[in-house]
């Protein structure tokens, strides 16, 4: 608790009023107690009174996102798609041991602590495949997993499509070199 204001008094006639201002900011433990006790105490003379205020808070809440983008383009087989992977934690606790994988690319990192409301952003890199131009897209996705302060996982994932194309389809009728029948 921070005092903002006047915390001591001398010589207050009988009758006079005073106040102060103090500040006190909700932490995770009292968001996951569900709440706090405010506890004032005055000494007037050889007498101390003091009061109490239960105060209630938000709802503990345990989320993250995953947002994973590519620069937007088509494709070919040797090019190298770079991805970002923004993982934030849009909950209002913190989440640690957050995992994160794509299997697509071999991206496994850990991000040890995410606060609330911040983001990390990671990158992955991979290289576009024969197979990947014959389906014509690259399906990738990204899951993101931690854990609450209680110990519970948290997770989250995103997709990104990315489009392929094959530099030597003559059925492509946009080739310059395709045959004219």
């Amino acid at each position: 608790v921070i005092i903002t204001g006047e915390s001591e008094w001398i010589d207050v006639p009988s009758g006079e009023y005073v106040s102060t201002k103090a500040v006190y900011t909700i932490n995770e433990e009292d968001l996951l107690a569900g709440g706090f006790t405010n506890e004032v105490n005055a000494t007037v003379g050889p007498k101390v009174y003091t009061t109490t205020d239960d105060v209630d808070t938000e709802d503990p809440i345990s989320s993250l996102t995953v947002e994973k983008i590519a620069k937007n383009g088509l494709y070919t087989v040797g090019d190298v798609i770079t991805y970002s992977v923004s993982v934030t934690n849009n909950g209002n606790l913190t989440l640690t041991d957050v995992h994160v994988v794509d299997e697509k690319t071999g991206m496994d990192e850990t991000i040890d602590i995410l606060p609330e409301g911040k983001t990390e952003t990671l990158y992955t890199d991979y290289k576009v495949m024969p197979a990947d131009i014959t389906a014509g897209e690259i399906a990738n996705t990204a899951i993101a997993e931690g854990k609450d302060p209680n110990d519970e996982p948290v997770t989250g994932e995103d997709s990104y499509l990315v489009g392929t194309e094959d530099p030597n389809d003559p059925t492509d009728p946009d080739d310059p070199d395709k045959p004219v029948l």
